[in-house]
């Protein structure tokens, strides 16, 4: 039986949707859901799209059960009506292949039908669906199920995000925690002296443009040797400054040092002009008071411009609170500062907060690069290159990694295979030897 054999009263629900315009106002978030139709009742589909239209919502509109899973699955919407009888395949059909399909799984979906049977509406709840609406419509419910249902979609969407933040966050800690069990005690004063008489040390590790072999920038590197433990890693020593408060502290050093040496380059190579510096900075650093300010007096003391200067931040401190970090990059940004997630791939910054903050480059984490899933490193290019943004490549360690990379059309990378990492004279050196010659092949 089609659908088509119970309508509306065309009449009526015109007459309804006239009275329905004082309707309360959607939020703008809500106008610009997108809703997809599923029903081959030509009336239906006319009603529906209008009313939904007047109410400021995308409509798209599918005529069967195969065109609705190929649209729902290609652009997903974010809530769809369908109609249990349509050729091809039934709505209890497509609502199953739709909640078995991952890409299409969270879609509320919202049965339309005629019959008003409890069977049917335990059919379709059984298969996913999460609410009933009877024809002949009636104007203000559909409109009020609609919305009811969006923004119970938007309170979930809204849940995930805090659940992924919460996670991250306890990562981090509990990373906090066994770096502290896994340092040696006698480490802690011994840091502390370390950042305190400024015995740490920065190599930089060069960023090349793939295609013409010329260095685009340094990425400032924190090492620190001591005279008895050794070498101690930035795994272990950046969690402890971390937990002992001397993160900002050990964080300004390196943006000081770094914009020292920058400067230096520029006064011996003028024309290298275009060299950016990457520094890494952490929550911490972006939330301390003054940060802008040490910002612009560094830039000052050393004669750089802003554009010399590239932060870099894990997906983890942009997701600690997406909202107050966006407005500080902002502010950044504002300045002229470049702006570069680190590792990314490997946090929990989702597609929704990556569009709103103000990034110029993407890192693709190295781990992607030495495993070589390359499916991913691609997508990462491709989404990349959707957004507007640049991509650099970390840990290119192989020549079939080199080439791999530029197959796929990524623009800048570093990694050992290039150049190692240098101490500051011989980075000069190495920005004069590269104005003229290729450093690698």
């Amino acid at each position: 039986m089609s659908d088509s054999t119970y309508l509306a009263n065309p009449l009526n629900l015109h007459s309804s949707m006239s009275a329905s315009l004082d309707y309360p106002d959607y939020t703008d978030e809500q106008n610009k859901a997108s809703i997809l139709i599923v029903d081959d009742a030509p009336n239906d589909l006319e009603l529906l799209s209008l009313l939904l239209r007047r109410q400021g919502y995308e409509v798209r509109i599918a005529l069967n059960g195969s065109d609705a899973l190929a649209e729902a699955a290609a652009d997903p919407p974010d809530l769809i009506l369908l109609a249990v009888y349509i050729p091809d395949i039934d709505g209890y059909q497509v609502c199953n292949h739709l909640k078995s399909n991952a890409r299409t799984s969270e879609i509320p979906v919202l049965f339309i039908s005629e019959i008003d049977d409890p069977l049917d509406k335990i059919e379709a709840f059984s298969v996913g669906g999460l609410d009933y609406i009877n024809k002949p419509f009636q104007v203000l419910e559909v409109l009020a199920r609609v919305e009811t249902h969006l923004r119970l979609r938007s309170l979930q969407l809204q849940l995930q995000e805090q659940a992924r933040i919460l996670e991250n966050q306890n990562r981090d800690l509990q990373r906090q925690i066994l770096a502290l069990r896994r340092v040696d005690k006698s480490l802690h004063p011994a840091l502390r002296a370390a950042i305190a008489n400024h015995e740490m040390q920065l190599k930089y590790q060069p960023i090349f443009e793939l295609e013409t072999s010329r260095i685009r920038g340094f990425e400032a590197l924190l090492r620190w040797h001591h005279p008895d433990f050794g070498e101690v890693s930035p795994l272990d020593f950046i969690p402890l400054a971390e937990t002992m408060g001397l993160i900002e502290a050990l964080g300004e050093w390196v943006i000081c040092q770094s914009c020292q040496d920058m400067g230096n380059w520029l006064q011996q190579a003028p024309h290298a002009a275009h060299l950016t510096m990457s520094v890494n900075i952490s929550s911490r650093q972006i939330n301390g008071s003054g940060f802008a300010q040490l910002i612009e007096r560094v830039l000052h003391d050393n004669q750089i411009v802003p554009a010399n200067l590239n932060f870099e931040l894990t997906e983890s401190t942009l997701m600690t609170d997406p909202d107050y970090v966006c407005e500080i990059l902002r502010k950044l940004k504002n300045l002229g500062i470049q702006l570069c997630v680190d590792d990314f791939g490997t946090g929990y910054s989702s597609l929704k907060h990556l569009h709103n903050f103000p990034i110029d480059t993407l890192k693709i984490d190295r781990s992607f690069v030495s495993q070589e899933e390359w499916a991913v490193v691609n997508a990462i290019i491709m989404m990349a290159d959707a957004l507007g943004i640049g991509a650099i490549a970390e840990g290119i360690e192989t020549p079939a990694q080199l080439h791999k990379l530029k197959s796929l059309a990524c623009k800048q990378g570093q990694g050992f295979y290039l150049t190692e990492p240098l101490e500051a004279i011989a980075a000069s050196k190495l920005i004069l030897k590269n104005l003229s010659s290729t450093i690698y092949t």
